[in-house]
């Protein structure tokens, strides 16, 4: 039952977290069109397909704590695979919820920056 509870938490965080880079992401690129920053991601996306734990210990340092993929996908198969400490799990959980808040945020900003006749994301 942990595990699934754990899984479900980590999930999460890893959902808030990919969400609020991509929202980075696409707000240096409004700025800045002529850095293809895509390209940059897509690159350092390929890490977070395999375990960090076939990384030496730098990479899966800044795999965790600089560029943290590894709770977009390491650490959640972790969670349902062999279960997660409480220190994880409260981790994790901190990181989903600050990088959820600190996404919003910028994207709140970002929209409010933009003229009022390009607020709206419909294109009717």
């Amino acid at each position: 039952m942990w595990n699934i509870v754990g899984y479900l938490a980590m999930l999460a965080a890893g959902v808030a977290l990919t969400w609020a880079t991509r929202v980075g992401i696409a707000i240096v690129a409004l700025w800045a069109p002529s850095v293809e920053l895509e390209v940059v991601y897509d690159a350092v996306w390929q890490f977070a397909r395999y375990p960090i734990t076939i990384y030496g210990q730098p990479l899966r340092f800044a795999l965790s704590w600089v560029i943290p993929l590894a709770f977009i996908s390491t650490v959640p198969a972790r969670a349902l695979t062999s279960g997660i400490g409480v220190t994880m799990f409260l981790t994790a959980t901190v990181v989903g919820v600050t990088a959820g808040s600190s996404g919003a945020r910028r994207l709140d900003a970002w929209t409010r920056a933009l003229p009022v006749s390009k607020r709206s994301f419909c294109a009717c």
